[in-house]
């Protein structure tokens, strides 16, 4: 599914549109609420959650609520109310985050119907599973969370925190020239092993970095690349799939 995908007749885009998982072909387009930013959606890996401001108080910032887009039937379900407005929507396995630096994080687990305050985590957060992932902006360590007290794993990676999974931080690292590589660092404290290294394009060397991040799954990780031609006018997919022995 994809938000603000098609303009109708009035020119609104506030809608998810619905493609089949194999072949890519529209099945649909369903209205949805719109923020003052759009279209906002988040999932929790079994559903489509948008956010709904339009009855927003403002002198308190409460009263917006994301609401489920039922798979099944593509009607309006449950409803979560929000804690603030704004700030990120993390896409997960088994639940979805809202995150801001001021508001802190909070997390909504699929079957549930409230968001869960999970402290301020400083530094980078990565979503994983029903959990997260974060590493400090000033050091290499990345630490896995499944609640708001203290640390399940802490595993020091020698590089930059970009994906992660329940049993796993991924991280890239870049050699002397310039060709990054990711690695998977085991939440068990296991030793570390490279599973990808990124392409060099025209002789641009690639990075893990840029959105969208790479997608850990049970049996892999998948990132790809969209490169623009030189004057704009073709682009180019590039696809990876790096398989975890």
């Amino acid at each position: 599914m994809g938000a603000g995908l098609i303009v109708d007749s009035s020119a609104n885009n506030c809608s998810v549109t619905r493609f089949d998982a194999q072949t890519l072909a529209l099945q649909g387009t369903i209205p949805i609420a719109c923020t003052s930013s759009g279209p906002t959606i988040a999932s929790d890996g079994q559903a489509i959650w948008y956010e709904d401001d339009s009855k927003r108080d403002f002198s308190t910032g409460k009263g917006a609520v994301l609401i489920r887009l039922d798979p099944t039937t593509n009607q309006p379900g449950t409803t979560a109310q929000l804690p603030f407005v704004g700030g990120s929507w993390l896409d997960s396995q088994g639940a979805l985050f809202q995150y801001s630096a001021d508001a802190g994080l909070y997390r909504l687990t699929t079957g549930s119907a409230t968001m869960e305050p999970l402290g301020k985590p400083q530094g980078r957060v990565i979503a994983a599973g029903t959990g997260f992932w974060v590493q400090a902006d000033s050091d290499q360590t990345a630490m896995y969370y499944t609640n708001a007290n203290s640390p399940d794993a802490t595993v020091a990676t020698g590089g930059t925190l970009e994906a992660g999974d329940a049993s796993a931080a991924y991280v890239e690292k870049s050699g002397q020239d310039g060709v990054s590589s990711l690695w998977r660092y085991p939440a068990d404290g296991s030793a570390p092993t490279q599973i990808g290294t990124a392409p060099t394009v025209d002789s641009n060397a690639l990075s893990y970095v840029f959105d969208p991040r790479p997608l850990p799954a049970a049996n892999g990780v998948v990132k790809y690349w969209v490169i623009a031609s030189g004057n704009a006018t073709t682009t180019t997919l590039y696809l990876q799939w790096m398989p975890l022995h």
